[in-house]
């Protein structure tokens, strides 16, 4: 290898070592996104989705029998993304309302972390990258919420289960 004179050499040749055991330990995805459908306004939450700095997540769109067929728009969308395989999209053929929306979307979910965000909201591009900083300094954390634009995210436990949330005010979430 030509970078063996400068020292080098051991970074590259073991650097799919190093990627193979730290994928041991994070899991891909770190974070799921459950999103119900409303097709004027969905491009825009998935683009902030797709155009996250930590590349780490999931999409599970649940379109609840929607008028204007929004599934069918965002199966279509993704169609001529790159990250096509980090979607999927659920299509509920009668109208069950948002929770059994939501739910459903909960249970498709593969992430350590998910959360519930509106097809109007928006992330910023380094939300996923700041909430992974905050979870690797404390990592008994059980929720994650964000005063500014990002939605709250949820710890799965071992179980597949998700943790009973604090209900008193003072409890501290971070």
């Amino acid at each position: 290898s030509p970078y063996k004179d400068f020292g080098m050499h051991w970074c590259f040749e073991c650097h799919s070592t190093l990627v193979s055991m730290l994928r041991a330990y994070v899991p891909d995805p770190l974070f799921s996104v459950v999103m119900t459908c409303q097709k004027d306004s969905i491009a825009d939450a998935l683009r902030s989705v797709i155009d996250q700095s930590l590349p780490s997540w999931e999409v599970i769109v649940v379109d609840d029998h929607s008028p204007d067929s929004c599934g069918d728009f965002v199966r279509a969308w993704k169609q001529v993304l790159p990250e096509a395989s980090r979607f999927k999209v659920l299509i509920h053929h009668e109208a069950l309302g948002a929770r059994a929306a939501l739910n459903r979307g909960f249970q498709e979910a593969r992430g350590l972390w998910i959360s519930a965000l509106d097809a109007n909201a928006r992330l910023e591009p380094h939300d996923f990258r700041s909430m992974a900083k905050a979870i690797s300094l404390r990592p008994e954390l059980q929720l994650i919420y964000s005063a500014a634009s990002t939605p709250w995210y949820v710890r799965r436990l071992c179980n597949g289960s998700f943790p009973e949330l604090p209900r008193n005010s003072d409890s501290p979430v971070y």
